[in-house]
C-alpha cells in the first residue's frame, strides 16, 4: 500500500465535512428548507436524483444533486476541486451541501438550460455562428482557467 493510499484510507471524510461546516468553510443547507422542489430529468436516472429548488422561500433557484455514488470522499474531493476554480463565471458554483436520509447532496448553481450538452443537443441548429463562437470561447476560457489552476498546483506556484 502506498503512502497516498494509506493517507486516504486513514482520512475521515465525514469528519472533514463536519469540521468544514462548523468552521463555515462549507455552507450546510437543511434539506427541509428547500421549497418548490421539481425533479430534473437526467440521462442517468439510476445514478441519483437532481432537483431544482428554492432555498428558504427565496427566489434563487438551486440544484440539489443526490447520487448513490456520491459518498463522503467524493463530496470532499469535489469541494476541494471547486475551491481551485470557484472564481470563474463560466464554471457552475457549488454553494454547499445538504443531507437527506444519511445521503449527502451537493447544492449547486442552477443553469436555466441544463447542462451544456443538453443545451447544445436541443439548440445547436438554431444558433447562429456568432452564438456558437461565443459558446466555444466561453468553454475554452473555462478550460484554460481550470488548466492554469491545475498547472499552478503541480508546479507549486
Amino acid at each position: 500500500m502506498s503512502i497516498t493510499e494509506k493517507q486516504n484510507k486513514d482520512f475521515n471524510y465525514v469528519d472533514w465535512i463536519r469540521k468544514a461546516i462548523e468552521n463555515n468553510f462549507i455552507t450546510y443547507y437543511d434539506h427541509n428548507e428547500f421549497k418548490n422542489k421539481k425533479k430534473i430529468e437526467n440521462s442517468n436516472n439510476s445514478v441519483g436524483k437532481i432537483f431544482k429548488a428554492n432555498w428558504n422561500n427565496t427566489n434563487t433557484n438551486l440544484v440539489v444533486k443526490t447520487s448513490y455514488e456520491l459518498d463522503a470522499e467524493k463530496i470532499v474531493n469535489e469541494l476541494k476541486a471547486q475551491q481551485e476554480v470557484n472564481f470563474h463565471k463560466n464554471i457552475l458554483q457549488i454553494y454547499g451541501i445538504s443531507k437527506l436520509d444519511n445521503q449527502y447532496s451537493l447544492v449547486l448553481e442552477y443553469a436555466d438550460d441544463g447542462s451544456l450538452y443538453s443545451y447544445l443537443k436541443k439548440s445547436f441548429t438554431k444558433l447562429g455562428w456568432d452564438d456558437k463562437y461565443c459558446l466555444a470561447l466561453q468553454l475554452a476560457n473555462a478550460i484554460d482557467f481550470i488548466h492554469s489552476k491545475a498547472c499552478a498546483k503541480c508546479t507549486g506556484t
